[in-house]
This record gives C-alpha cells, structure tokens and sequence, in this order.
C-alpha cells in the first residue's frame, strides 16, 4: 500500500531493515492517521518489532534502513542530532513490552515520568512532579500519588505498564509506537489497558502503531491491519474487512485460528499453522509457500505483487492478483 499521509500521522514508506546480511524487514509500507489505530500483525521472526524499532530510531548498532518514516514534515528516517533529540518523545514515542526491564529499578515512578516533563516539556521540578501525578491518574491508576513515590517492583504487571504508558504520553507524541505492550498481562488487565489506550488515542488525536502477535487484541483495538509475513505485508486493510473477507491464505488462517478454538470440543487439538515461520533465510517467491495449504507452482519462484482488491484492501498473493 502506498503511504500518502504526508500532512498528519505517520507514513512509512518501503522500509528495508538489515541486520549484516540478515534482511529482516523487506519494503514495508502503511500509514496510519492521528486518531487512528493501525494493529501490525504476525509471528514472532515475521519483522514488526524491527519495523517499530526502525521507525522509533531504536534499532540496535550495526543494523541498517532504508525507506522513508515521515511524520508531517519530517522524515524520522533520516533525522539526526538536535532534529532526532527534539523528535524522540514528541513526535514518536516507543512503548516497550517489557516495563519491567524498561522502567529504572533505582528511580520511583513519579520521578522517572517527571524527568520525560523537565526534558520535553521544559517544566520546572515542582511542575514536573505534579504533571507525572496527573499522568497517572490519567492513566487510570487509582492514589497517583502514592505511586509515584514506589518503584517497579513494588508495581503490579498492570500497574507498570500504564507507568510506561504514562511516560509515553508525557511529552504528548503524535504517533506513539506500542510493541506488544500487553503480551505478559492476565486478560483482565489487558482488556482494562486496550480501552484505555483507545480513548487517549482519540482524545490526544495520536496515531497508533499497535505491534501483536494476538489476532483478539487486533479486534479490540485497530481500525486497520497490516499482516506481516517473512519481512513482508501481505494483507492490509480496515479491521472489519480483514475479520470477514481475509484474502490471503496466511491471514486467513491467524483469523480462523481463535474462532475454530472457541468452537472447538474440550481436549480437541488447536487448529495450529503447519510448520514454523521461517527465522533467518527467507525462502524464495513468497515466504509463506512451504506452509500454504494452497499454493500455486508460481509461488516458490516469485513473490506475487500487492494489488488493490478494493478500497483500502490491498493482498500479495498470487491467488487474489491471477486473472479470473
């Protein structure tokens, strides 16, 4: 899909990740409006934690991009010194998935939400404490100002993970990167931080990249999806058309998956994916040939071109884009 958000949200356009000769994400293009949620969806190894890291500038050293990040008039991809320093936490901002090693064990969490106030926002001390209160009443934690005052691990899992969020939105981002920020957390929880995200998505007008390997997640959340794949978006479209007329075979199984399981007998076996996704080489055509229970004599040699099925509906298989 080409990114034509240039004026507002974020609009990531052929991105390309390597790590050395690893090629981990290959030519991944989406936008997503402010206001809006955009669900990147896929196994562990398919390349959405590196695309958020790409975009947030936080890929580790050595590994490379190319393509474009733009947030309005800036390019995130090629920003650097004092433009990258003002950028990162006002106009992305990345959410971990694992607060607890994210959070500093040594700082309370007023203090650590307090200094994203001074540095961003260029607060006073007093100030600062008194917004990092604010945020997290904002947040939903109940007595805010005790818990500014404790420390990660004297947080629950929920509880650490709205502090991150808080952080997050200290510096009022205009697209905030989550990357499977409620994978550890009880369904309960889960469900408590999904609402809260979706209204200060709406109510701080930020775009949302919500990074899940959970199809349910994706339901409550996202008003489009990206389903990646081998590096790779194969399907993307708005939430509604994805759950009900998924094109791709790869999509087609990850939205059958939970619904057979919910009808499924006591003890009866999962309907799993054959195989493993493929970790390292990709194989050649397109990544998801070895596994397809459809595949076309076409599909190991050429990886099928993305074509519009309609609008807002795009598809790379060579099933949806072969003449009738």
């Amino acid at each position: 899909m080409t990114a034509t958000l240039r004026s507002s949200g974020l609009a990531v356009t052929d991105l390309h990740v390597h790590y050395g000769e690893r090629h981990a994400v290959r030519g991944v293009s989406f936008a997503v409006a402010r206001g809006q949620t955009l669900a990147i969806v896929g196994e562990s190894g398919c390349g959405k934690s590196s695309t958020a890291l790409a975009v947030s500038r936080l890929l580790p050293v050595g590994a490379t991009t190319e393509g474009s990040a733009v947030v309005g008039d800036l390019d995130i991809s090629s920003a650097t010194g004092d433009e990258l320093r003002n950028a990162r936490g006002r106009v992305v901002a990345y959410m971990p998935q694992d607060a607890m090693a994210a959070l500093n064990p040594v700082q309370s969490a007023g203090r650590q939400i307090a200094e994203v106030l001074r540095l961003r926002r260029g607060v006073d001390r007093g100030q600062a404490a008194a917004g990092a209160v604010d945020l997290l009443e904002d947040v939903g934690i109940n007595e805010p100002d005790a818990v500014a005052r404790r420390y990660a691990h004297e947080l629950s899992g929920g509880m650490r993970q709205r502090v991150m969020l808080a952080i997050a939105l200290a510096a009022r981002p205009q697209v905030l990167i989550a990357d499977e920020p409620t994978t550890a957390l009880d369904v309960t929880v889960q469900a408590g931080i999904l609402a809260l995200v979706r209204e200060l998505v709406v109510a701080d007008q930020m775009a949302l990249v919500w990074i899940t390997h959970d199809i349910g997640v994706v339901a409550e959340i996202a008003d489009t999806v990206a389903i990646m794949y081998g590096g790779l978006i194969v399907e993307q479209g708005p939430v509604e058309t994805i759950f009900e007329h998924p094109a791709h075979p790869y999509t087609q199984a990850l939205v059958q998956s939970p619904r057979d399981s919910r009808h499924a007998p006591p003890k009866a076996a999962f309907n799993a994916i054959p195989g493993s996704p493929p970790l390292g080489d990709f194989p050649s055509g397109c990544p998801f040939h070895p596994r397809c229970p459809a595949a076309l004599k076409v599909c190991p040699q050429t990886m099928a071109a993305t074509v519009e099925l309609e609008p807002g509906h795009v598809c790379a298989c060579h099933l949806t884009s072969a003449p009738a």
